[in-house]
């Protein structure tokens, strides 16, 4: 992750060591020299980095063993390296020139973090699923009921558990593996059809005998493919039918009958 060294350019010649007046041909380690200085001169870096490209905390690149390398949005810092279940956050300095680092703890479900919301947690104790963060590499540790609609709960066990909210198929609102046929429930306009797989489809036309409704589960209501009922061969709903068997009679209330005597039923041709 660190920025190339051999992309900056060198100093040669000329280059004074601040202090002590004697001409090098390149500044030691721990020190830079700026870019408008005449006579140029090596500076010290930051505290923080081992090597840098200027003098400020933001400016490292390099670090030594007592910290980590992190890089973030055009900012190059080398922060403490702390224990799990802690980060380390920038804290300014006596003197206001340089941020310093102290390590804080992360929010109780994290072991590793870049900063003390829910969110922000970088992986997750023992029994807690990591959830992502749209686009960025924290998330947060949720239950494994608990992943965001569009995620199902995985656990990997490679040595040691990973446990995931991994993203389900695109065609599935929510599901139970990665599979378009683990859906569990589907968004306008497709509906679950449970005899298209083992667990269900989302599919925009129901199949042959069937007909897209909704049933509620949990106080939420589902949208299904559903079966046909009261005799028809096809349908628009639980009370519309559009075809029949060949033993009966479609008639002028969408209804499947068994014969039509005047006055009783104005049945159309047999559908």
């Amino acid at each position: 992750d660190h920025r190339d060294l051999h992309s900056f350019p060198t100093r040669r010649s000329s280059d004074l060591s601040a202090g002590e007046g004697t001409c090098k041909d390149t500044c030691d380690d721990g020190t830079y020299v700026p870019e408008s200085t005449e006579p140029q001169v090596c500076l010290p870096c930051d505290a923080s980095c081992e090597t840098c490209d200027g003098g400020t905390s933001d400016l490292c690149l390099t670090c030594d063993d007592q910290r980590i390398y992190f890089e973030d949005a055009g900012s190059y810092q080398c922060r403490l390296k702390c224990d799990p279940g802690s980060f380390a956050e920038p804290q300014p300095s006596v003197s206001g020139e340089q941020n310093e680092f102290e390590c804080k703890p992360c929010e109780d479900r994290c072991d590793t973090c870049i900063g003390t919301d829910a969110d922000e947690c970088l992986s997750c104790e023992d029994g807690f699923f990591f959830q992502p963060v749209s686009g960025q590499a924290n998330g947060k540790c949720v239950e494994r009921d608990q992943c965001d609609p569009g995620f199902y709960p995985q656990e990997i066990e490679d040595g040691v558990s990973i446990r995931l909210c991994k993203p389900c198929a695109d065609s599935c609102e929510t599901c139970s593996g990665p599979s378009a046929e683990e859906c569990t429930s589907c968004e306008s306009p497709r509906y679950l059809d449970e005899e298209a797989a083992e667990q269900g489809q989302c599919v925009v036309d129901c199949p042959f005998g069937t007909y897209g409704g909704t049933r509620t589960v949990d106080s939420t209501q589902t949208r299904v493919c559903l079966d046909c009922e009261n005799g028809c061969l096809e349908c628009n709903s639980a009370t519309e039918c559009t075809s029949c068997p060949e033993e009966l009679y479609l008639d002028d209330n969408n209804s499947c009958v068994s014969d039509c005597k005047i006055g009783r039923a104005s049945c159309r041709e047999r559908v």
